[in-house]
C-alpha cells in the first residue's frame, strides 16, 4: 500500500500511515494526495490485473502487473479482515481492517 501511495501520489506531499486500535480489531491506513480516483474505479483496483496509473500522455502505465492491491485484499480476507478505499478532494486512503487474535 505504501509503494502505491508513493508511486501514484504527488511527489511533493507526505504519505500518511496510521495504525489504530479499534477494540476487537486494528486498522492500518495509508493515504496520499493526488488525483481523486472516481468511485466506480476504486473497487476495481482490488481485482487482479487492474492497474490504476495513467501516464502523462493518458495511456495506462505498464510497469506493474496490477496484483499488489489484489494480494493485499486477499491477505486481509484470509485473516478475517477487509480492505476499503476512499478518494475525494485529491486525497486517497486505503485501509486494511484486521480482527485481533
Amino acid at each position: 500500500m505504501v509503494v502505491n501511495a508513493y508511486k501514484y501520489g504527488e511527489s511533493d506531499r507526505e504519505i500518511e500511515v496510521a495504525l489504530h486500535d479499534r477494540g476487537d480489531g486494528v486498522e492500518l491506513s495509508v493515504a496520499n494526495h493526488g488525483e481523486t480516483i472516481p468511485p466506480d474505479r476504486l473497487q476495481l483496483l482490488f481485482e487482479p490485473l487492474r492497474r490504476g496509473g495513467v501516464t502523462e500522455d493518458a495511456t495506462l502505465e505498464r510497469s506493474s502487473l496490477g496484483l499488489g492491491l489484489f494480494i493485499v485484499s486477499q491477505i486481509a480476507e484470509a485473516h478475517g479482515g477487509a480492505m476499503r478505499a476512499e478518494s475525494s478532494n485529491g486525497r486517497t486512503t486505503f485501509t486494511m481492517q484486521l480482527p485481533k487474535c
